[in-house]
């Protein structure tokens, strides 16, 4: 879209002086805190700056007042974000190119303190596309507002990036550009597109898969929740194929739904700025999608799959010993990981796994406190025991996933099947001198089916989370 005509010089006046005073502008006096940007050109940024939006645009003066701040200083840094964000509604554009608008992310950036060299404009290229995603978040200050809670969605709508519902960018973000003002530290260029999915994962891919990146580089606490809308609710990978890739547990994004509005996209001539400028934007309706979430401390690609079952892994160091003791604990304790059908790490809290007993007569036997929760993709038994001498085969089962209802609130989870059990050597329980020091709770409202798999008898009922010892 480049060589855009100035915009209306009324539409303009309104709009806040760069170097002014108050909470959305950058101060006025050069500050060379920031580290300088190697091979920045002013020129070049003032000259795409008025290619993009015009000689006499706000972005242009924001330009020259970069130049006077010096290269990689708070004051260059926070204009050049500003500058950035104003690219953002305006692309995809139905017609034209986003060519010029990509070389001056490129020249922007190299101008400001984001902790390295940015990528090529071909980068940014696929972002402004119609299948990419690119914004700016986390800046300070912007029109008053301090705390930029603000979701981007990619530009066909079907993926997001957004904080948690009770966070912000600001809270949630850190860079590697640390030694810049709080206005602009935490701040990011958020931008993306879709990659290829040959190879992504082993289990079933439901949707296209996204890279999500930011410059600077940007890690999230808690983490930045993402999202996909145009498939059914289930589980989000990160990262492809391999010893990195990880199921996240679901969160519910922010996906667009009616009755909510969106604004309409941006003007892309002069005659429709100073019409829109006089009268109200129309506003168009949003459809409604549930969509599929998930939380994460840094960025890559993601894609929506779906898991298959809850596999059992044994816990890292853990294996079933030869004997025991009567009214003591397991030691080591037992504990597993949780997978998808195919391996990949599965992170979804709320799993409900057990243990059962069965003694030389192929009899079950009540095992106290036998039952746990998942947490981070791992489940364990502190407080398991016996309190009968014996021999013993232990069988760990899985419920697989499903809808909860914790403290009386109902957490919704998408269904995933259990997986067949798994099942101990022989063990000895032997008498001991010394008592219990826990309590003995048992779970046994279950049903195993022909295939070795275990049922809820009544799923609505399962034994009350959060379980044994705060899991």
């Amino acid at each position: 879209m480049g060589g855009r005509i100035g915009m209306f010089v009324a539409a303009s006046a309104i709009v806040l002086a760069a170097c002014g005073q108050g909470p959305d502008q950058a101060p006025t006096a050069p500050d060379f805190v920031g580290k300088p940007a190697g091979g920045c050109s002013f020129t070049t940024v003032s000259d795409l700056t008025k290619n993009e939006f015009g000689a006499n645009s706000q972005e242009a003066s924001w330009a020259i007042s970069m130049k006077n701040a010096g290269a990689g200083t708070n004051d260059a840094t926070y204009l050049g974000y500003r500058i950035l964000g104003s690219i953002e509604p305006l692309y995809p554009a139905l017609t034209g190119s986003s060519t010029n608008a990509a070389q001056l992310t490129v020249a922007l950036l190299t101008c400001m303190n984001v902790g390295g060299t940015p990528p090529s404009a071909t980068t940014f290229e696929m972002a402004l596309s119609d299948t990419g995603a690119y914004g700016v978040r986390g800046l300070g200050g912007i029109g008053g507002v301090t705390a930029d809670e603000r979701a981007l969605y990619s530009h066909k709508g079907s993926w997001l990036i957004e904080p948690p519902a009770t966070s912000n960018w600001q809270a949630i973000t850190t860079t590697n550009t640390s030694d810049l003002a709080d206005s602009v530290k935490h701040a990011v260029l958020v931008y993306g597109n879709p990659v290829a999915s040959t190879g992504f994962t082993n289990d079933a891919l439901q949707s296209s898969v996204f890279k999500w990146s930011t410059i600077p580089t940007a890690t999230f606490d808690p983490g930045v929740i993402v999202g996909e809308c145009t498939v059914d609710a289930n589980y989000l990978q990160h990262n492809s194929s391999g010893s990195s890739a990880e199921v996240l547990g679901f969160v519910n994004p922010g996906c667009r739904g009616g009755p909510i509005t969106m604004a309409e996209p941006a003007p892309r001539s002069l005659a429709e700025r100073i019409v829109r400028f006089f009268e109200p934007a129309p506003l168009a309706a949003a459809t409604l999608i549930t969509g599929t979430g998930g939380s994460k401390t840094s960025l890559s690609p993601f894609g929506v799959i779906f898991p298959g079952q809850t596999k059992l892994v044994p816990g890292s160091g853990f294996k079933w010993n030869k004997s025991y003791f009567v009214n003591q604990p397991f030691s080591p304790t037992v504990n597993y990981g949780l997978t998808s059908a195919k391996g990949t790490k599965f992170l979804q809290p709320y799993i409900l796994v057990w243990l059962e007993a069965t003694n030389n007569q192929g009899n079950k036997v009540a095992m106290c406190n036998n039952w746990a929760y998942s947490k981070d993709g791992q489940v364990s038994f502190p407080a398991a025991y016996l309190n009968k001498a014996g021999g013993y085969t232990i069988t760990t089962r899985t419920a697989g996933a499903f809808t909860l209802t914790i403290d009386g609130t109902s957490v919704f989870i998408p269904t995933v099947p259990p997986s067949p059990a798994l099942t101990s050597p022989l063990i000895n329980v032997k008498n001991s001198t010394g008592s219990p020091t826990m309590g003995c709770d048992t779970f046994t409202d279950y049903t195993v089916d022909d295939q070795g798999v275990a049922h809820l008898n009544d799923i609505n009922n399962p034994p009350p989370y959060p379980g044994l010892n705060g899991q």
